[in-house]
């Protein structure tokens, strides 16, 4: 393979592991109001004004960041024998807010003027004078918190009981010297003139105060993993794999796939938990949402250099502790290149000379926007002449064409379209495609058709083309997740908080690519090991 070798000796690559901290949660009696209400008034739960939330301490301006602390949950026995499902959800909304991503401003100075409400249509917590009257009230308010879990549930001021037929949407806060700390209960929606499902207990999101010149934070450092307390940290489930759907695997395919694998070890998390129990549209609706939520915490570009360290080591072929890059490593024989970890060449005009970071998806397709140009999960270590070939074409299958790499990498016509794609090794052809896929999810509602190769991949509304969208399906199938796809995920899970959900769970490509709605999602956790 086309080896980048370790300079210093690379530990094992990082598996994801629950033993990541998470966020911490407060319980609240639920008749104990806030020591430090800004202001004081009692709240009638039966009026949506409620009582005033803004106000805080106007010498402070520090920002916020979250928390880093236990996500405990709370029992809720009387909503468990109503609603079983909706009791659940509700069990696990402590620090169930995030700061949206982007948000520009200071949350303290925005909060002496301001109160907060829950908005049912924008699925989080807006700020706003007073309560917003009308749609175009609503509309106008501006969203400060999301929710973390998206469901059929909705937040409502504290003081809010079970028989309340009104909902009371105003949320109430405290500021004191070190945090932010939002006050809310759960509802569930029952239908007109019928009054709401309640919780009992009071939930909280905390927020650390912290003097940052350069703004809020926007919390994915601080959610990584929300660890279901059921289970250890750390620990792990297994999962047997025959009623996986299964395709017939290439016989090129020189490494051992999960079509040939007992089992799945998964490292128990709840970081897919909102998927639960979902199929067809909701299921692709809420995977869309957490790949939204995890997509901003890329890095910097530099960064791809450490990622990599953790997510592009051959431990399958050479098994060398070389970088794995899919243009010249061969599977099932010698390499003829190799290259040093670290040593980033730019010089050079033929292949073996030095190793650059790939963009799969072509940074002109999105002219160079972060965080698409950052992200590891389509941006690999590959030999820097094969890469300048590769160019900004896209992917595809060459039906005349020339031999660009020493592994057998092809350049020309494909059968697409007619126009010129690149068609890697067989061996990483899978691995490719659930990279386009992963693109296709996670930005979707980004722009991503710049460029005339672009705009051959992806329609005008950002869906895959059929002829290439059939390529990409078959290669996915042809070559199905290997070891190296569940280490590359985890590694780049490690820098980027961020997760390719078509390796932790491929059935997820039929779902979300290919009009599967009887398939219901059944969380596991995260993809470690195959078993063979």
């Amino acid at each position: 393979m086309n080896k980048f070798k370790l300079m210093l000796a690379i530990s094992p690559i990082a598996v994801i592991s629950t033993s990541i901290v998470s966020i911490s949660c407060k319980k609240v009696e639920q008749t104990k109001k806030p020591q430090k209400q800004v202001t004081t008034p009692e709240k009638d739960p039966q009026n949506d004004a409620g009582s005033s939330n803004t106000g805080g301490n106007g010498q402070n301006t520090n920002k916020i960041k979250q928390p880093s602390k236990t996500h405990t949950i709370q029992s809720e026995p009387n909503l468990r024998s109503k609603d079983p499902k909706f009791a659940e959800i509700a069990e696990k909304q402590n620090q169930g807010l995030i700061l949206v991503e982007g948000f520009e401003g200071n949350v303290l100075e925005i909060l002496k003027t301001n109160k907060l409400f829950f908005a049912f249509s924008k699925r989080g917590i807006v700020y706003a004078p007073e309560k917003p009257k009308g749609k175009d009230g609503w509309a106008a308010a501006k969203l400060i918190f999301r929710l973390r879990d998206q469901g059929k549930f909705n937040y409502a001021n504290q003081s809010m009981k079970q028989g309340d037929k009104k909902t009371n949407d105003l949320i109430d806060f405290k500021i004191n010297d070190n945090e932010l700390t939002i006050y809310y209960k759960v509802t569930k929606y029952k239908g007109k003139n019928k009054p709401p499902y309640v919780s009992e207990n009071v939930y909280t999101s905390v927020f650390k105060l912290e003097k940052n010149p350069n703004g809020i934070e926007t919390h994915q450092d601080d959610f990584p993993v929300d660890q279901d307390p059921n289970n250890d940290q750390g620990t792990t489930s297994i999962s047997n794999v025959e009623n996986n759907p299964k395709h017939e695997k290439s016989s090129k395919i020189v490494a051992k796939s999960i079509n040939e694998a007992k089992q799945v070890e998964y490292t128990n998390s709840n970081f897919y938990a909102s998927l639960e129990g979902k199929s067809g549209q909701e299921l692709i609706d809420a995977l869309f949402e957490i790949q939204k939520a995890h997509r901003n915490k890329t890095g910097g570009y530099d960064q791809l250099h450490t990622t990599y360290r953790d997510s592009f080591v051959d431990k399958y072929y050479e098994n060398d502790g070389s970088v794995l890059d899919i243009y010249t490593e061969i599977p099932n024989g010698n390499d003829k290149y190799n290259f040093e970890f670290g040593k980033y060449s730019d010089t050079g005009n033929r292949e073996g000379l030095g190793m650059n970071r790939e963009h799969l998806v072509a940074q002109s397709w999105f002219k160079k926007a972060a965080p698409m140009k950052n992200d590891a999960h389509h941006v690999w270590p590959s030999d820097k002449q094969v890469n300048a070939l590769h160019g900004n074409l896209p992917f595809g299958e060459v039906k005349n064409g020339k031999i660009i790499s020493s592994n057998g990498t092809k350049l020309g016509a494909g059968v697409e379209d007619g126009e010129q794609v690149v068609e890697p090794n067989d061996e990483f052809k899978g691995d490719i495609a659930r990279a386009f896929l992963y693109f296709a999810l996670t930005y979707k509602d980004k722009s991503i058709r710049h460029n005339r190769s672009a705009q051959r991949f992806f329609d005008s509304g950002n869906k895959i083309n059929k002829n290439f969208l059939k390529t990409m399906l078959k290669w996915h199938y042809l070559d199905p997740i290997s070891q190296f796809d569940l280490d590359r995920n985890n590694g780049i899970y490690k820098h980027q908080k961020n997760r390719n959900p078509f390796i932790d769970y491929p059935e997820l490509v039929d779902v979300v690519f290919n009009g599967n709605t009887s398939y219901v999602f059944t969380n596991k956790g995260l993809a470690k090991t195959l078993i063979f």
